[in-house]
């Protein structure tokens, strides 16, 4: 084999195995980009806000394209499959929001959306409903579900009217005596007058059946590429928006005034309690708190302070008096004798 044939043959082999490495390091690459930058996913967008247990349709979303890991991706509902989910009589299960991507965790389809279609199946107690109660963290403290509360009812002073007027159920009466012609009983009728503002415990209890807070964007849910991509959730908790109780259907129109007539407060009860709405107890009779209550309980408190005050210096007096001024005795002088001369001495 001559020295040219060689030099030949080795120039080649090194230009094939240059090619083959090209070509391993451009299909590498390629994969490389294909995983770190998947193709965009078209993730459906909600057109407005979707409350629970309502029944999707088309229109209610629209595609934005997106570029997400595949693990991240799988989550979501794609244009693709919404045909397939609206057939199936899906329905939402949670609140939905105007710009939150749909999301499978958020809905039932099939067998499962028969039950959340009617959310009334949950009750197996025909004199109890489901309300929605908006609340506020200033007017009710963080509860749970399971949790028994108490709703306060309030009108202040600048609301109509100023005053209550009403008449005792049960009525006085009166014998007039002596008299010229017999009249055994005068039917006396008292009204009573109370001033605004006034506070009162109008429901409960009632059992909380499910606690709806804000949803904030996180910002940092999907960062990161491939396996490194964050798998924090699309949206974090925020403030407790809405209680889902149960409330006797009797006292459903007495919920409706309190939301529409006033200012409402949330008391939680210890879990003691739970035994009080099992058992159909009532904590509403009380008589309430009004303007007129404050006043005369404010100068109750304010006249036997006083009198404690005056009693305590009519003791410190009785006190000075039995024991006496403070005297510094004097020294006591005797008078100087002079001798009297003996006459004739």
């Amino acid at each position: 084999m001559s020295r040219k044939f060689r030099i030949d043959f080795f120039k080649k082999l090194q230009f094939w195995v240059g090619l083959f490495l090209a070509g391993a390091v451009v299909v590498v690459a390629f994969v490389g980009f294909q995983v770190l930058n998947p193709p965009p996913t078209k993730v459906l967008i909600c057109r407005q806000n979707i409350p629970p247990y309502t029944p999707i349709t088309a229109d209610m979303f629209a595609v934005d394209s997106q570029h997400l890991n595949h693990s991240v991706a799988a989550r979501y509902v794609t244009a693709g499959e919404l045909e397939a989910y609206i057939a199936a009589g899906a329905v939402t299960i949670e609140p939905l929001y105007a710009g939150d991507p749909l999301t499978k965790a958020r809905l039932a389809a099939g067998p499962d959306a028969n039950r959340f279609k009617r959310v009334s199946l949950a009750l197996d107690d025909p004199n109890l409903v489901i309300r929605t109660i908006p609340v506020s963290p200033d007017i009710c403290p963080e509860v749970a579900p399971g949790d028994v509360v108490e709703l306060i009812f309030s009108l202040s002073s600048g609301q109509m009217p100023e005053q209550i007027t009403y008449t005792p159920a049960v009525t006085g009466t009166v014998s007039l005596l002596p008299t010229p012609t017999p009249l055994p009983y005068i039917e006396m009728v008292e009204e009573i007058t109370l001033d605004l503002p006034i506070s009162k415990r109008i429901l409960g209890p009632l059992l909380v059946v499910r606690a709806e807070h804000e949803k904030i964007r996180n910002p940092n849910y999907g960062a990161g590429f491939g396996n490194e991509a964050s798998n924090e959730p699309a949206y974090l908790e925020g403030d407790l928006e809405r209680l889902v109780v149960l409330v006797p259907k009797d006292q459903v129109e007495r919920l409706d005034f309190a939301l529409w007539n006033g200012q409402i407060t949330i008391g939680v009860r210890s879990a003691l309690t739970r035994q009080d709405w099992e058992d159909g107890e009532d904590w509403t009779p009380s008589k309430g708190w009004t303007w007129t209550d404050f006043v005369e309980w404010f100068t109750t408190q304010r006249q036997e302070q006083e009198q404690e005050e005056e009693g305590e210096m009519g003791r410190e007096g009785e006190e000075k008096e039995e024991t006496g001024p403070s005297v510094t005795p004097m020294p006591t002088m005797m008078p100087t004798v002079v001798p009297t001369p003996t006459p004739g001495g």
